[in-house]
């Protein structure tokens, strides 16, 4: 997961010049997620993280818990991130971090990123009727990580809420 450089460029000696951009490899493409809900209590979270570290792969969790009931799982964590709510400094120790869908999403995530290059951000895109073209923008503007948002049942949004998240990953591919 992350961004990856277009071409290598080497000196005359054959040193790798090129600057390689923060990524993390994940065996699954799967991101675990803790929803916003009363039934999932404090104690449950960590065995979440559990989780995530022993499938290998990453949950999307509040700087709260991060900071907090979580922190010795960080290795394993995406911040969830509002630009129009949360201060940037809370970024600060992360090394992952998840934005909301907005209309002005990209634009944030670039202000951000000048902010704190090494983190590596996600968008989170719900799949609905928009998905496939606005992924395909975000692809185009170099977001480094899409992460695609269905229901808990695991269907789409808005005219997409009867189709499986596999359809809808592929019109999106």
């Amino acid at each position: 997961l992350g961004r990856r450089p277009s071409r290598l460029e080497f000196d005359g000696e054959g040193k790798m010049i090129t600057p390689v951009p923060s990524f993390r490899e994940i065996p699954i493409p799967v991101i675990l997620d803790i929803p916003k809900n009363r039934f999932v209590s404090d104690s449950v979270k960590p065995s979440m993280a559990k989780g995530a570290v022993q499938t290998q792969t990453l949950l999307a969790v509040d700087r709260e818990d991060a900071c907090g009931i979580l922190q010795d799982y960080r290795e394993n964590l995406i911040v969830k991130f509002n630009p129009e709510k949360d201060d940037a400094s809370r970024l600060k120790d992360v090394s992952m971090a998840e934005l909301l869908w907005s209309e002005n999403v990209q634009e944030e995530a670039r202000k951000l990123k000048k902010l704190y290059p090494a983190i590596i951000f996600s968008i989170r895109l719900p799949l609905d009727e928009n998905a496939v073209a606005r992924a395909v923008e975000l692809a185009q503007n170099g977001t480094e990580i899409i992460h695609f948002q269905v229901s808990r049942q695991g269907l789409g949004y808005g005219e997409c809420q009867e189709i499986f998240m596999t359809d809808l990953i592929k019109k999106v591919h």
